[in-house]
């Protein structure tokens, strides 16, 4: 993101809209076809929320028949509220499934409770369709070009690849028990996407262009009735002009204490960084990084758990 972009706080436009946890749901009982879309699962990342209620708004006033069953779903409405990431814990981080079955009979956190509510509103539905696809909308602390984390699995990369965005794939191999992991156990296919900045008015632009493509390329809505089609895949596109790219994560520099790590200022997602250069402090110690490769999702927030990743390309032989 330039220094001219333009940004959005959004966090006080949450009071003036309607918080539910099923933001949508739109049945087709002749179809096996389902799609989930998951919308602020971190409370400072509202942008998909607002995406989603427009695309939703804009079906209804179109009158577009789905070629399946769409529920999309509010993450952390009390931290979206409050605005801040969580509330007790990370609610991308407690989707294991011993937990699961321990947080349905009796939440302790909140935000246990969330998830708790999450998996009820999506339970009726597991298991029950022929295709089943996920896109969980997210947006990050750094300044970025929005990009796919992706299962490095067969299914959901070759799904990835029809989007015209950046993939990233192996987030699963270094975080545990995020909401990917929960659908991948569950049998779809689909994707992690990250917008761009937290306050970016261009987050809104892209979450919105990402969830029709989505619809579009999971068969839940026939392209030749999306008239806006070809303008969302240019949206996106417009940030790699050179092609949608592969890369793998290498690195993942794990915190035990957020509060004794302050990453170097100016660092933005995919930034080209080299084998000893100087990325953070913590410990009041110098954090270098241990290879050639590009920077991500580098830390700048309060609340987080991992202070940085490093890619580099990557080629599937899946």
């Amino acid at each position: 993101m330039n220094d001219t972009e333009q940004r959005v706080h959004l966090a006080p436009l949450i009071e003036d809209i309607e918080l539910e946890r099923i933001v949508g749901k739109i049945e087709n009982k002749e179809s096996n076809r389902l799609g989930v879309i998951t919308t602020g699962v971190h409370g400072n990342e509202p942008s998909s929320v607002f995406a989603a209620k427009k695309v939703l708004r804009k079906i209804e006033l179109a009158k577009l028949k789905l070629k399946g069953t769409l529920l999309v779903l509010t993450g952390n409405i009390k931290a979206l509220q409050q605005n801040v990431r969580f509330i007790d814990e990370d609610l991308n981080r407690l989707w294991e499934s011993k937990r699961i079955r321990s947080f349905i009979k009796a939440p302790k956190t909140s935000e246990e409770k969330e998830a708790k509510e999450m998996y009820e509103a999506m339970e009726p539905y597991l298991g029950r369709y022929a295709e089943s696809f996920f896109l969980d909308c997210h947006t990050t602390s750094s300044q970025t070009m929005p990009y796919i984390s992706s299962a490095d699995q067969a299914d959901s990369y070759r799904f990835a690849q029809q989007f015209p965005v950046h993939t990233v794939v192996g987030f699963s191999n270094h975080v545990a028990w995020s909401l990917n992991d929960f659908f991948m156990d569950e049998g779809f296919t689909g994707f992690t996407f990250e917008a761009g900045h937290h306050h970016a008015f261009t987050s809104l632009e892209n979450h919105e262009a990402m969830i029709w493509l989505f619809l579009c390329k999971s068969g839940l809505i026939d392209p030749d009735d999306l008239e806006d089609k070809d303008e969302c895949r240019s949206n996106l596109a417009k940030y790699a002009p050179d092609g949608a790219s592969l890369f793998q994560i290498q690195y993942h520099h794990k915190l035990v204490d957020r509060n004794s790590f302050v990453m170097n200022p100016g660092y933005v997602n995919f930034q080209k960084i080299k084998k000893g250069e100087h990325l953070a402090v913590e410990h009041e110690k110098e954090v270098v990084s241990h290879l050639d490769g590009r920077i991500l999702m580098p830390l700048y927030q309060k609340l987080g758990q991992e202070g940085f990743f490093i890619i580099t390309p990557h080629h599937y032989n899946n």
